[in-house]
């Protein structure tokens, strides 16, 4: 089992995880994040009364390019119940064009370009739309509404920024002390479970990549530092 700052990954089907308890869960909380790239994400979260001391689990439903799929089905409520009851702080959602995750901020997600150079641009988003074409649509008549039926097959490796806007959602929560988003749970069911391991390696190489600089810049100190010189002693008879 990967471990990232307390990060497990945990990928099983929702049935294999199922816990037999007898405790009360909480009551469900419709919540809504929004992505960095201005998708408004629907997810359902449940709170722990132990605070800022729960472990939380993150739940991530599986997904077809035909069918679809989104955090209410194939037992995932049902799931969220059960660990709940045993003092877990979890979170579901539904992934981008999934479920009710469909709404974007157009003038986000769609924008291509920024001639300021200031703002992140998101041209990938051109293939989230059946056409892939909006060169020359109005802002105005962009599209607010995605739909996984629509996206094209090298689009999905994007759906990892939906499973970064919930981290950010649980480490707001962690923030105001209601759960302890650094000992985080991941539980998948395929496609969803291949998203998750792949956002916990891309997670565990940008936090190397961090490390890198200051490793190197330690390097560069220690290297920089002027040694002690020696002292060479001279012989009577190689001076004579």
């Amino acid at each position: 089992m990967l471990s990232l700052s307390r990060c497990r990954p945990l990928l099983a089907a929702p049935l294999l995880a199922l816990l037999l308890v007898n405790k009360a869960s909480a009551e469900p909380e419709e919540v809504t994040f929004d992505t960095a790239d201005g998708v408004k994400i629907k997810g359902t979260y449940w709170s722990s009364p132990k605070a800022g001391k729960a472990p939380t689990i993150l739940l991530l439903h599986d997904l077809n390019a035909a069918k679809g799929g989104d955090s209410h089905q194939d037992g995932w409520d049902s799931l969220g119940d059960a660990l709940n009851k045993k003092g877990y702080a979890v979170l579901s959602f539904d992934f981008r064009g999934h479920g009710k995750s469909t709404s974007v901020n157009p003038m986000v997600f769609f924008r291509l370009s920024d001639p300021t150079r200031t703002l992140p641009v998101f041209p990938q988003n051109a293939y989230a739309v059946r056409s892939g074409a909006l060169t020359g649509v109005r802002p105005d008549k962009l599209p607010t509404v995605i739909s996984q039926k629509d996206f094209r097959a090298g689009y999905y490796p994007y759906l990892l920024a939906d499973i970064a806007a919930a981290k950010a959602f649980l480490d707001a929560k962690g923030d105001a002390r209601e759960l302890n988003s650094s000992n985080l749970i991941l539980i998948g069911a395929g496609e969803g479970a291949l998203l998750g391991q792949a956002w916990v390696n891309s997670e565990f190489y940008r936090k190397m990549r961090r490390r890198r600089p200051a490793a190197s810049a330690s390097r560069a100190s220690d290297a920089g530092r002027s040694r002690p010189s020696r002292k060479v002693r001279t012989s009577p008879a190689a001076s004579g």
